[in-house]
């Protein structure tokens, strides 16, 4: 030991201890369980890209048609099949250009886009409440009930759902609503198994046996405590699931059980635009990207919502 070191004084030091202020200080911001991956979504590039494209191709659904010179039925027999930034006599401006009669394809594909998206987006949200409701059911209560009800689920299943989807298209009047109902007759059966496995697992958790031993109800236990949590897994399904209701739209519109004319959707108007499809790609071309380009926003989403949701990746 040096003669500096023997110099120290022990007098000089003492004891601090813990600090107990220290210890109980909160290290990060307490938030939320959906604030945390919400913001762990809008950190995702890919994710937010995809909600700006779904947000333009939604909001031009909207508001394009209606502050759009042109109409849907409107026909320019001169411009027929004219390219993409052709003007007309008047001076209008045809982005897209028109198809064989001469309508505007610009104002078209949006119209088109309103039909889609609306027959789409209230078909999953109806297989949503159905398969809510029937998942939560056979799940919950088990036994006799969820083999009774998972049987049914597996006789639908196993007809192929657009031979289902067809026939009812054939023997109802063709239209919107018809759409809408022949796609959730069979569509909500895969939501209905997902949660009838996510309830089988949550039902065992404490907080379930808690809520019986007080007295609530099933519907009260379901609604109150089952549905939030498995919300998340139920809005990633939800997510992914659209891509497929347009899918669905699309070919039946292509085959020729869509919408009624005048009305047009985006498969309408790829069943249009595959006639002249040699001479003019541009009118098959149009609505074949607004089609890509939706569902794989819609997918790139749920793959981001996904990861969000998910508590082990929480950083």
């Amino acid at each position: 030991m040096s003669e500096e070191t023997r110099k120290i004084d022990p007098a000089m030091f003492e004891v601090v201890g813990s600090d107990a202020k220290a210890r109980e200080a909160i290290a990060r911001p307490s938030v939320s369980y959906f604030k945390d991956a919400m913001r762990r979504l809008f950190r995702n590039p890919t994710a937010v890209v995809c909600i700006v494209i779904l947000l333009v191709i939604m909001l031009g659904a909207i508001f394009v048609p209606i502050f759009s010179p042109y109409t849907m039925e409107q026909q320019d027999v001169v411009n027929n099949y004219a390219g993409f930034m052709t003007r007309d006599a008047n001076g209008g401006l045809h982005i897209f250009g028109t198809d064989e009669l001469g309508r505007d394809v610009f104002v078209r594909v949006w119209s088109g886009a309103r039909v889609s998206l609306t027959i789409a987006v209230a078909a999953v949200f109806v297989n949503f409440i159905i398969g809510c409701i029937y998942g939560c059911i056979s799940g919950f209560y088990g036994g006799a009930v969820d083999n009774i009800m998972q049987r049914i689920v597996e006789i639908i299943i196993g007809i192929p759902y657009l031979i289902i989807v067809i026939l009812m298209m054939v023997i109802m009047e063709p239209g919107m609503l018809t759409m809408i109902i022949a796609y959730a007759t069979v569509g909500w059966t895969g939501m209905a198994r997902l949660v009838r496995g996510q309830v089988m697992q949550l039902k065992e958790n404490e907080y379930v046996l808690a809520a019986r031993v007080m007295g609530a109800g099933v519907w009260r236990i379901n609604l109150r405590h089952l549905l939030p949590n498995l919300l998340s897994v139920v809005i990633v399904n939800l997510t992914l699931a659209i891509p497929g209701a347009i899918f669905t739209e699309s070919f039946l519109s292509f085959i020729g059980l869509g919408v009624p004319i005048p009305q047009a959707s985006w498969g309408t108007l790829a069943s249009d635009g595959i006639r002249a499809f040699q001479q003019h790609p541009h009118v098959l071309i149009v609505p074949a990207v607004f089609i890509s380009l939706t569902m794989l926003s819609f997918n790139l989403l749920g793959d981001a919502l996904r990861d969000a949701f998910d508590p082990r990746l929480r950083k």
